[in-house]
């Protein structure tokens, strides 16, 4: 049996598996019809790989990995000597091929052609209960007019200097099953429709879309007492048991860096499932008095998000990536009440069986073993830290 060094199995745990595929086994790659980039290989339709960053996923066996010492062991079957003797008689001075990013073409950003009034949008936003006032403070400022020849209404976001960057169209007929809903293209998310105040304001509102900003600001008896930012659309799911993994909103992210004097966030969100499950919450969120920071303030909601979602669940959510220990009903002999433990965090361990493993060990230490809450989240770490090892080394 041969024996390899240190260095010999770093040099070929790093050759990419496309680059072996077009070297050693050109004939095997067959084109994608219907998907960029991709190929297939012909002695297995539901393995896909991207040829750009040689990401392969092998559908029917639920296994994926990106270089060819473990393609050669897990997809042909070898051994581990085996396949490093292949690499290293084939590639005795590997230097990974670099692929040139494929420059997408931006569209540059138009807005639609002006109608000759805004009759039609204001007989669909008085049905819809936006108030008079309301209608003609964001007509006024050129940020809401009607598109012709359609009449859609069009919510426009502007930049620092008043330049028109972002524009959001919403049909006014409303027999159809799916009104006409879409952004402009070329459109920067990051400049969204957003009311500004009257005067100067340390706090801004935020919505998921354009028309709920018209409509806040009608309840509260048309103030313009504060910024009301539309973050262009969010997504939850309804099904409570699906995992949720909230993003940073990009055009509240990038509000918060050109106004740094914003002290109070308040979240708004519709009166649907998603933001049912959420009232609690938010309840408390709106409340929440953030602090000058703003880069703490950005990294704190996506947490918040992800902790109430847990702990307001009808049952323990054990699929989330993340476990706040509070929720999970842990004798109180096994908890330091001085330093109780906060969390388990999975979600930085890439394969996905091993992040699954993991959680079905710590579900044993907490169910079975009488280990402490402190020794459990320690555990965890340690092993966590094993697999993330693993992921950046594909170690088979």
């Amino acid at each position: 049996m041969a024996w390899y060094t240190q260095e010999e199995i770093k040099a070929a745990g790093q050759i990419l598996t496309i680059d072996y595929l077009r070297w050693c086994e050109p004939g095997r790659l067959k084109k994608c019809r219907y998907l960029r980039h991709e190929y297939e290989l012909v002695d297995h339709d539901s393995f896909k790989i991207n040829e750009n960053s040689s990401i392969w996923h092998w559908k029917s066996r639920d296994i994926g990995g990106k270089y060819a010492l473990k393609f050669l062991q897990v997809v042909d079957g070898m051994s581990f000597p085996e396949a490093m003797g292949i690499l290293q008689g084939e590639f005795p001075h590997y230097v990974p091929v670099k692929a040139v990013p494929e420059e997408k073409e931006r569209i540059p950003f138009t807005l639609p052609e002006r109608a000759q009034d805004n009759r039609r949008i204001w007989r669909y936003l008085r049905d819809r209960g936006i108030s008079r006032e309301v209608f003609a403070y964001c007509a006024d400022l050129g940020i809401l007019y009607e598109s012709a020849p359609y009449h859609n209404a069009v919510f426009v976001g502007k930049d620092e200097q008043g330049i028109p960057r972002y524009a959001f169209l919403r049909g006014t007929y409303e027999k159809t099953e799916k009104p006409f809903k879409r952004e402009r293209g070329g459109s920067d998310k990051a400049y969204s429709f957003c009311i500004p105040p009257l005067g100067k304001s340390c706090r801004v509102a935020v919505y998921e879309a354009a028309i709920e900003t018209l409509a806040h600001m009608t309840l509260e008896e048309n103030r313009a007492d504060k910024w009301r930012l539309s973050l262009g659309g969010i997504y939850a799911p309804k099904d409570e048991t699906k995992e949720y993994h909230p993003k940073k909103p990009l055009a509240l992210e990038h509000f918060l860096k050109i106004h740094p004097e914003i002290k109070e966030i308040e979240i708004c969100t519709n009166n649907d499932p998603p933001g049912r499950k959420k009232e609690k919450f938010l309840k408390e969120l709106q409340k929440w008095q953030v602090s000058e920071n703003q880069q703490k303030l950005m990294s704190g909601i996506v947490p918040w998000i992800q902790r109430h979602e847990f702990l307001e669940a009808k049952e323990i959510h054990w699929q989330a990536n993340v476990w706040y220990l509070e929720r999970i009903h842990i004798a109180k002999e096994r908890v330091n009440q001085s330093s109780p433990a906060g969390s388990l965090v999975f979600e930085d361990v890439k394969d996905r069986g091993n992040r699954e493993l993991l959680k079905k060990y710590m579900r044993y230490l907490i169910a079975v073993s009488d280990l402490s809450a402190s020794n459990v989240r320690g555990k965890s770490i340690y092993v966590r830290n094993f697999l993330k090892f693993l992921d950046e080394k594909e170690v088979p």
